[in-house]
């Protein structure tokens, strides 16, 4: 049995009109009967797609929810940071270079 020698001869083709006048000859896609060029196959979401609804992470509520999370964790630092040097002789670490401007830093072996 001979080969054909091209295998899309008799598949369909898009059949939409070109800028000069003459039906597309691109092969046709199942969805649309359109080339990739003219319509076919789409980049879109599919029909019914769930992952296309809003999640609800920018609704007022959970917004809401977050500042308040928010403002409860820098609450709890500011506390934590209060009881644990208020009775302290030590004084809270700051790096040396943050205030001496003439700190060198030990130098390697």
């Amino acid at each position: 049995m001979p080969k054909n020698p091209n295998p899309f001869a008799g598949t369909v083709r898009c059949g939409a009109r070109t800028r000069v006048g003459i039906p597309c000859q691109g092969l046709a896609v199942r969805q649309t009967g359109r080339c990739r060029m003219h319509g076919g196959g789409g980049s879109g979401a599919p029909a019914g797609n769930r992952n296309a609804l809003k999640d609800g992470f920018y609704r007022a509520k959970a917004k809401a929810r977050r500042r308040a999370m928010n403002a409860f964790i820098r609450n709890m630092i500011a506390r934590f940071e209060e009881l644990t040097y208020r009775d302290s002789t030590l004084p809270r670490f700051r790096p040396p270079e943050l205030y001496d401007p003439d700190y060198e830093p030990p130098s390697g072996q």
